[in-house]
């Protein structure tokens, strides 16, 4: 289990990035591992849900984006210059993103 990032559950799973950088998802009902996987780095922000992706993001500054469901599915590795402790934070359809030294808003345009 992680030690300092916290855990989410949706759709009767439970996800868990833990300090280390190990992914994995539960079946929330028994404990049983659905899908287990070593993303590497190391791990202090929380888990981000939105709508059914997962944003799991690294000390590093990576990001994972994952697919919420009961098999392992990486749909996107997205990296920012400097390291990254908080966890992001949802506006809307933004997601602000905080690194050692900047704020980063990833979004769609508005008119």
């Amino acid at each position: 289990m992680a030690y300092v990032p916290s855990s989410i559950l949706h759709d009767g799973r439970l996800y868990v990035v833990d300090d280390g950088g190990i992914a994995t998802c539960y079946a929330a009902a028994d404990g049983k591992v659905l899908w287990q996987q070593r993303l590497g780095d190391k791990f202090s922000a929380s888990i981000v849900l939105i709508g059914d992706k997962l944003y799991l993001s690294s000390e590093s500054g990576t990001t994972h984006v994952l697919q919420a469901g009961p098999t392992f599915k990486k749909l996107a590795t997205n990296r920012l210059p400097g390291g990254q402790m908080a966890t992001p934070a949802v506006s809307g359809d933004r997601l602000l993103i905080r690194t050692n030294n900047k704020l980063y808003c990833v979004g769609a345009s508005r008119k």
